[in-house]
C-alpha cells in the first residue's frame, strides 16, 4: 500500500493558483459525474502534498482521472477492491 498523502490522492487537483500547487477536489469528485460542473479552482482548498485527510482515495489502475470517474463501475463489476 502506498503512503496516504494529498500528493498521491485521486481527489487532488493540480492548480497554478494555489501556493502549494495542489487543491483538494473532494467536494467536486464526491458528486456523481452527471452533477459535476467545474467551478473556478480557487473555490477548492489548497493542500500540501504531504497532508492527508479522511477523504483520501488511492488512484485507480489507469491514474488519477480514471480513479475518480470509473471506480464505482469497476467495483460494481467486481474488478477492483
Amino acid at each position: 500500500m502506498m503512503d496516504q498523502s494529498c500528493g498521491r490522492c485521486a481527489n487532488v487537483m493540480v492548480s497554478e493558483t494555489s501556493g502549494t500547487g495542489l487543491r483538494c477536489g473532494w467536494p467536486y469528485y464526491k458528486l456523481s459525474p452527471k452533477a459535476r460542473k467545474m467551478p473556478r479552482l480557487d473555490v477548492f482548498e489548497p493542500v500540501e502534498a504531504t497532508a492527508c485527510c479522511d477523504n483520501h482515495r488511492e488512484p485507480g489502475p489507469q491514474g488519477l482521472l480514471f480513479a475518480t470517474s470509473a471506480d464505482g463501475l469497476f467495483m460494481a463489476a467486481g474488478r477492483l477492491g
